[in-house]
């Protein structure tokens, strides 16, 4: 919805460039195997809907677009293959099982990754929405998703609904990235 949005209406006529373009095509890239594995789970497919495939892909593809993220909000190649050495070692251990096969690992690993990709927003400046991302957006969505029974067995789709208002703000901070690299030459060719 919120990249059909902006593509619909975008903000500005130079909104669209590399850095949210990024962004899009991540989600993009996302939505299918999120769609496909909630869909699932609302028509009780699945005996296990954790110990599944669908389930996996998802939570892949929520890594990959992490390492898309935090290039989309650096503009940085070299952050972009840190975030993914550190997201492929994620996704490795989703498919792995073992102890560390738990909910409390793949939720931390979602949760650093995030913490990391949304870093650069700091980093630029971009503190309005850096805090209003991950403390506003990213940290309700984890307390209604983790507080799932305060909400009725809603706070799974809650999270979702937030995760809108999350990209929104996320586009904002990225539509900011050219402008930055652009103030001094070089700067986001690393």
């Amino acid at each position: 919805c919120v990249v059909f949005y902006y593509w619909m209406e975008p903000p500005h006529d130079e909104f669209w460039d590399q850095y949210t373009g990024a962004l899009a095509y991540g989600t993009l890239l996302h939505l299918p195997f999120s769609f496909f594995y909630h869909l699932l789970c609302a028509f009780r497919v699945f005996k296990d809907p954790v110990d599944c495939v669908p389930r996996k892909l998802d939570q892949t593809l929520i890594h990959v677009n992490c390492a898309v993220f935090a290039y989309g909000l650096s503009g940085n190649y070299i952050l972009l293959v840190a975030t993914a050495i550190l997201n492929t070692w994620h996704i490795v251990r989703l498919w792995l099982r073992g102890k560390h096969d738990n909910a409390f690992e793949r939720r931390s690993n979602i949760l650093v990754d995030v913490v990391v990709y949304t870093m650069p927003m700091a980093y630029r400046g971009d503190y309005e929405n850096w805090a209003l991302a991950l403390f506003g957006c990213w940290g309700s969505a984890a307390f209604v998703f983790a507080f799932n029974d305060m909400f009725g067995g809603w706070g799974h789709q809650l999270s979702h609904l937030i995760m809108a208002f999350f990209l929104g703000v996320l586009m904002h901070s990225a539509d900011k990235v050219g402008p930055w690299c652009d103030e001094l030459p070089g700067r986001c060719m690393w």
